[in-house]
């Protein structure tokens, strides 16, 4: 609810993660995302906000959370999120019937094709037919690993529904996310 209090949970108790609130009555989240990072670093935070136009002044508080989500998130979109590694490791193992070989290069040709797609976005005035190839290869990605959120995110963006700058944020911390995740199994599938 407040710094203090969150402070007092954190002395008091192990979490694996913390949803933060950008506002707290009238409290910065960022502030006691801060304060947590500081005192519990393997903390995964989750920044939750009304207003998604923050995105575009996150800058130096970006890495700071483990995954943003704009308000209003139904609650199949936060397990999605909380649990995206399971997600992922389940459809992609299903698909390389059980193969840890074939699950790594899996996870390090979508990883790949991701940081492709993340770098674009972030170039402003990048030719939009490139983009939108890459946007699409990301979505077969999404597909891959069940990624509901990149998948929406891409198609509302391929059908045009969705091309503000704003949208494109939304992407590249969806994106950001996921290829910490991948990242994530890939170390923990190395090849021999």
């Amino acid at each position: 609810h407040n710094k203090e209090e969150a402070k007092i949970l954190i002395d008091e108790k192990t979490f694996d993660a913390a949803i933060i609130d950008f506002q707290i009555g009238g409290q910065s989240g960022i502030d006691i995302a801060n304060m947590l990072k500081a005192t519990c670093p393997q903390l995964k935070l989750y920044g939750y906000t009304g207003n998604p136009h923050i995105l575009k002044n996150m800058g130096i508080h970006e890495n700071l959370f483990h995954h943003i989500l704009i308000k209003p998130t139904d609650e199949m979109t936060w397990k999605q999120i909380l649990f995206l590694s399971d997600t992922y490791q389940k459809n992609v193992y299903r698909l390389a019937k059980n193969d840890a070989h074939i699950a790594h290069i899996l996870y390090e040709e979508i990883l790949k094709q991701q940081i492709e797609t993340f770098n674009a976005l972030s170039k402003p005035n990048l030719r939009s037919e490139y983009l939108h190839k890459l946007i699409h290869k990301t979505m077969g990605g999404a597909s891959i690993t069940a990624d509901s959120q990149i998948h929406k995110l891409c198609r509302d963006i391929l059908k045009k529904k969705a091309t503000t700058s704003t949208h494109y944020d939304h992407l590249r911390l969806a994106l950001k996310h996921s290829n910490q995740v991948l990242k994530d199994l890939i170390a923990n599938t190395m090849i021999e």
